[in-house]
C-alpha cells in the first residue's frame, strides 16, 4: 500500500522510520553473520596450522599423542577444544541482541581444565614456559578489527538496498 507523501517533512519521517526499521534487523544479522565468519577463519586456520611462530610440539608430545592415536596437530590432539568454540547469542546492557565467539566458560576438557582455562593456556602459555604461547584468538581479533571498515560498508549497502526497495513500494510505483 503506497502512503500519502506530501511534504519534505513527509519523506523524511518516512526514510526515518524504514532505516530504523531496517537497522534493527541488519544489525542482528550482520553481527551473526560475521561471528560465524569469526568462528569458521579461527578453527580452519587452526586446522591448517596457519598461524605465524608457533613454536613445534616437544618430541615427547608427538610420541605421546602418536601412541594414543590422537591428531599430531597443534591444538587438535581430540577436537575437543575446537568444537567447544562456539558462536553465542547474547543480550548486551540496552537489551540489544549481539553474538561472541567464544568457549565454554566452566565445561571441562578431558584434561580436567576448564576449555576458558586451557584456552589462555595455549593462547598466553605458562608461566613456566613447559607450554609456550601459540596466539590464535588474537591474531584472528586483530585480522577481523582491520576487516571493520568493510563490514560496516556492507551494512550501510544493505539498509542502503532494503531502504530503496521499501520506499519505492510505499511510495508506490509512480513514483
Amino acid at each position: 500500500m503506497a502512503k500519502r507523501v506530501r511534504t519534505l517533512q513527509d519523506l523524511t519521517a518516512l526514510i526515518e522510520e524504514l532505516v530504523a526499521e531496517e537497522w534493527d534487523h541488519i544489525k542482528v544479522a550482520n553481527g551473526k553473520r560475521i561471528a560465524t565468519k569469526f568462528k569458521l577463519d579461527l578453527t580452519s586456520r587452526v586446522k591448517l596450522q596457519a598461524f605465524d611462530h608457533w613454536p613445534p610440539l616437544s618430541p615427547l608430545y608427538v610420541q605421546q599423542k602418536a601412541k594414543r592415536g590422537l591428531d599430531p596437530r597443534t591444538l587438535i590432539a581430540r577436537m575437543e577444544y575446537l568444537k567447544s568454540i562456539r558462536v553465542r547469542s547474547t543480550r548486551d546492557q540496552k537489551g540489544d541482541q549481539t553474538y561472541t565467539v567464544g568457549v565454554p566458560q566452566y565445561a571441562k576438557h578431558y584434561s580436567g581444565l576448564t576449555f576458558m582455562q586451557l584456552a589462555a593456556i595455549h593462547e598466553y602459555g605458562t608461566r613456566d614456559r613447559r607450554v609456550p604461547a601459540r596466539p590464535h584468538w588474537r591474531p584472528t581479533i586483530r585480522k577481523f578489527q582491520a576487516l571493520q571498515p568493510r563490514f560496516e560498508r556492507e551494512m550501510q549497502d544493505r539498509i542502503v538496498r532494503r531502504v530503496g526497495t521499501k520506499l519505492r513500494a510505499a511510495l508506490g510505483s509512480d513514483h
